[in-house]
């Protein structure tokens, strides 16, 4: 019935170890299958053989794994065919089947690395987009506003066009090689922009692999709706006009210092409105976009962020201050300001914006010498 390989695509970082080869086999025959010669064959090698014992009760269905494995160690594409052969078979136009499996060599990046989409090509060298349905998937898109107020370009999601309710889309990145990073900080930050719709909610999810994108697992970012939102609800197509319907999310990727891993960004359908991601940024330490000058050998982070309204302020310096802090409005009306005592490495503070209309805000910190700004946003 089929040919089971363990991907259509792979990197030779993952068929490093031989590769299994199975096949689904279905009996239509009318009495119990057993000792069914079957076989298969990786392009033009030799046929290998095997022997499915059963029984197999007639209408059900097993998966085989043949004893012998293939090497796919080598980059290339691998066609592989299965099938059986039984004397007493008169139907012969069913026993067939064939997969291929594409292994490439993975595309290596190190750390600082940003993508930006500028490039001619999408997905950009190294990065893959996965499309189940084949249909509406990740692509590239020129923005009217970018953060930064100029028309640049930016991956996207039209959840707005797309009817198949839950379908997922993926856009993994290259490989990131964290091998060479010991005792610092990894982040991955993304300029992020989008209106949800007024059904169901649309969301994203970040995910890591460690293990040569075979499998992924949460990286800590699961946002969907007014969470994921940086310009409300909208019922008409949306695409970012302001550089107020940006935001800069993040995730730690300190946990995975010393390995390879690769990230990819899940969305899912609501059909709800456009996702917009751009300037996906690997990076050390600390650093906001805007090209706002951080705190030297400081590193802030927000979080949640979105929040509503109470989030957690951790900042690691390098020696005892005092820091100011002011909030403001988009529109630059100070709304709040306070002095806040650091010590020397990582302190923890509650930081308490309850009291302000949902609505987007700028925190701004000083340390006498220099300062830093990050958006928030409070839903």
């Amino acid at each position: 019935m089929a040919t089971i390989l363990p991907a259509t695509d792979a990197y030779t970082c993952a068929t490093t170890s031989p590769v299994s080869i199975k096949m689904k086999i279905k009996n239509l025959g009318l009495r119990p299958l057993t000792n069914l010669n079957v076989y298969y064959k990786v392009n033009a090698a030799p046929v290998v053989s095997d022997v499915m014992p059963g029984p197999l009760a007639i209408g059900d269905s097993l998966i085989f794994t043949f004893a012998t494995t293939v090497n796919m160690a080598l980059p290339g594409v691998y066609t592989v065919t299965t099938w059986s052969s039984k004397y007493t078979d008169i139907i012969t136009n069913n026993d067939t089947s064939s997969a291929t499996m594409k292994v490439s060599i993975p595309t290596t990046v190190t750390v600082p690395y940003i993508e930006d989409f500028e490039g001619p090509l999408f997905p950009p060298t190294g990065w893959r987009v996965m499309d189940p349905d084949t249909n509406v998937k990740w692509q590239k898109t020129l923005c009217l506003v970018d953060p930064t107020g100029f028309n640049s370009h930016a991956a996207y999601m039209d959840f707005f066009n797309y009817n198949k309710l839950k379908a997922v889309d993926e856009l993994e990145t290259v490989q990131y090689d964290l091998t060479g990073v010991t005792s610092d900080s990894v982040f991955l930050t993304f300029d992020l922009s989008h209106a949800y719709g007024p059904k169901d909610l649309d969301s994203l999810e970040l995910l890591v692999s460690e293990d040569c994108a075979i499998n992924f697992v949460p990286a800590g970012y699961n946002k969907g709706g007014a969470p994921l939102a940086t310009a409300g609800m909208m019922n008409t197509i949306f695409s970012p006009t302001l550089t107020t319907q940006w935001r800069n999310d993040r995730i730690d990727l300190t946990a995975y210092e010393g390995k390879k891993i690769f990230v990819r960004f899940k969305a899912t359908n609501g059909q709800g409105n456009n996702l917009f991601i751009d300037n996906i940024n690997l990076m050390l330490k600390d650093a906001w976009p805007l090209g706002i000058q951080p705190l030297t050998d400081q590193s802030v982070l927000v979080y949640p962020n979105p929040s509503d309204g109470n989030y957690t302020l951790e900042i690691n310096a390098n020696s005892n201050k005092v820091m100011h802090y002011s909030i403001f409005s988009i529109s630059g009306q100070k709304l709040k300001e306070s002095r806040i005592p650091v010590s020397s490495g990582k302190t923890k503070l509650a930081l308490n914006l309850t009291s302000l209309p949902a609505g987007m805000y700028m925190l701004e910190l000083n340390d006498g010498e220099q300062s830093q700004k990050v958006k928030l946003t409070k839903y």
